[in-house]
């Protein structure tokens, strides 16, 4: 996993905790992990797994794609390949057919 997408991740984590008023301790709990993984998570030490991710965002009441937008980083294409790219060098074969068929979804529209 590329550090750029971790810390980024992490970042986003902790604007969507603070927005919700929550210490690391409090959504540690909600989530069944201690403050030290969460702040783990929030310094890019950590990439959460996509089942973390789904409870993260269960527990912040944020869909899950509120964890992967970037104010500022979004409107530059090549900061967004190199998310795409990182997230395409972790992927296994199922997850990559996934990633195919909602692009190919997407520009259909």
């Amino acid at each position: 996993m590329a550090a750029d997408l971790k810390r980024l991740l992490g970042r986003r984590l902790t604007t969507l905790r603070e927005s919700k008023n929550l210490k690391q301790h409090q959504l540690g709990r909600m989530v069944g992990k201690d403050n030290r993984y969460i702040s783990s998570v929030e310094t890019g030490r950590v990439y959460p797994s996509p089942a973390m991710i789904m409870a993260l965002s269960r527990a912040l009441n944020y869909p899950v794609s509120e964890f992967y937008f970037i104010e500022g980083i979004d409107d530059d294409p090549k900061a967004l390949r190199r998310i795409i790219e990182s997230l395409v060098a972790v992927s296994n074969a199922s997850r990559l057919r996934r990633f195919l068929r909602h692009m190919l979804v997407t520009l259909e529209e």
